[in-house]
């Protein structure tokens, strides 16, 4: 007797095992499959599946949300992985099951598509953060931009979850557009990542600084922490602390004394960061213009030191020396499509001051180096009809044997306008020129557009 009753026991496990899996699980059914039918085919290498998937899945609603939270803490698991192995035993020629982490990408995709209709899924969005690399950093993405209906969520994980859905969260507020929250909600976020940066646990502290800039520009006591880090933070912190007062300009002006200390920082990196920092909040060039003098020829952040200097524009005067040194030593590559930002800042500041800068431009329309011409061209297109003595220099570069010079002096004297009346009849030629090089077309349509400009001709959209 017992020799039957134990084999029917253990075949009653095993099919109420059997059916606890395979049972059509509760809740909506889409074209009479339910939603992890439809999740696993959205992941499908067949491209017809996929699309049928996708199709069901974008009229889904609010009445998924269960299921897709369900999906959303699915975790593989010893269980899972014998239940996978005896699937593909006894289906042998079946597909195999995707893993629980493309299931909870697949569940975190179709949460993002309700949208606002799928806030009662934050709880379980906030596990999935806790899940693999790339589904845990797209749940985050999707839980922060649920924005006020998640924000008890969001605050719980920042104040309770480990370090690494910490940092996935912190990273996805770096990103977040806040314009449409209420002032509750942003003063509270804006309260919890204070607590979390006076908290001793390894997160990754110098995504703060950006986070609390973005959310808290109106909060007072941000400026003081960023200040603080300034001072007191490690690099990256620094670093990323001195952008951060910088995106809060005038807000922060109480921090001067932090970012002057920056100022005289070892790192060039460092440097850059307190001047633009110092321009943002205060408006004042000349604390900035010795350390940006300094920066504009090093290899790191030499261009971006130039486009700090652009912005400044006629405040920037005494750099104009250096930079106009710089333009004719340093190479660029193919200046006529994007000119050095040496050539932008010149430009930029000459627009405001042009006797500090085209005297020098001219001399450099003038130069051996092809390159140096080209540059100091694209120079000329931005200060416009204040170049006007460059004139005479760029009609010789439309006799250039390189088209490409042809073309970017006939740019530039386009700029000019009418100033540039004397270099019609050179414009002429090349406006006549045919060839089938492209090339020499491109010439040819920069010379008809600088004769329309000259000649105030209005050009029809």
């Amino acid at each position: 007797m017992g020799r039957v009753i134990l084999p029917v026991v253990l075949g009653g496990l095993l099919l109420g095992v059997l059916g606890a899996v395979y049972w059509p699980a509760p809740g909506p059914r889409y074209a009479g499959e339910p939603v992890g039918h439809w999740l696993a085919l959205s992941v499908s290498e067949d491209h017809r599946e996929r699309l049928r998937a996708e199709a069901v899945l974008g009229g889904m609603g609010a009445e998924a949300v269960p299921e897709l939270a369900r999906a959303l803490r699915a975790r593989e698991s010893r269980v899972t992985l014998w239940h996978r192995r005896v699937r593909q035993w006894l289906l042998p020629g079946g597909r195999p099951a995707p893993s629980a982490e493309v299931r909870v990408a697949a569940a975190v995709r179709q949460v993002a598509r309700l949208g606002s209709a799928g806030r009662a899924a934050a709880p379980a969005l906030r596990e999935a953060v806790g899940s693999g690399p790339e589904s845990g950093t797209e749940a985050a993405a999707v839980l922060v931009r649920l924005g006020r209906p998640a924000l008890p969520v969001v605050l719980a994980a920042l104040r309770e979850d480990p370090p690494p859905v910490r940092n996935r969260l912190l990273t996805a507020l770096e990103r977040v557009e806040p314009s449409g929250w209420p002032d509750a909600t942003v003063t509270a976020l804006v309260d919890g990542l204070l607590g979390l940066h006076a908290a001793d646990e390894a997160i990754e502290r110098h995504r703060l600084p950006t986070v609390l800039a973005r959310l808290g520009g109106g909060d007072p006591r941000v400026p003081a922490v960023l200040a603080d880090l300034v001072e007191r933070g490690s690099a990256e912190e620094r670093l990323a602390a001195a952008r951060g007062l910088a995106a809060l300009g005038p807000a922060a002006r109480g921090t001067t004394n932090a970012l002057r200390v920056m100022l005289a920082a070892d790192a060039p990196s460092e440097r850059h960061a307190a001047a633009v920092a110092w321009w943002s909040v205060t408006r004042e060039a000349e604390p900035v213009m010795p350390v940006l003098i300094g920066l504009v020829g090093d290899p790191e952040v030499g261009w971006r030191a130039a486009h700090l200097l652009g912005q400044i524009g006629a405040a920037a005067a005494p750099a104009v020396p250096v930079l106009l040194e710089l333009l004719e030593t340093e190479a660029t590559h193919r200046p006529s499509r994007t000119p050095s930002m040496t050539a932008v800042a010149l430009g930029k500041i000459g627009v405001e001051v042009p006797e500090a800068v085209v005297p020098g431009i001219v001399r450099l329309l003038e130069h051996a180096r092809t390159d140096v011409r080209l540059n100091a061209a694209a120079a000329v297109q931005a200060l416009g009809p204040g170049a006007a003595p460059a004139m005479p220099a760029l009609v010789a570069m439309l006799r250039a044997g390189d088209p490409e010079e042809r073309m970017t002096a006939a740019n530039a004297l386009a700029a000019l306008g009418p100033v540039a009346q004397g270099a019609e009849g050179a414009l002429d030629e090349l406006a006549r020129e045919t060839s089938g090089d492209v090339l020499v077309g491109h010439v040819a349509s920069s010379a008809r557009e600088a004769l329309r400009r000259i000649r105030g001709v209005a050009v029809t959209p």
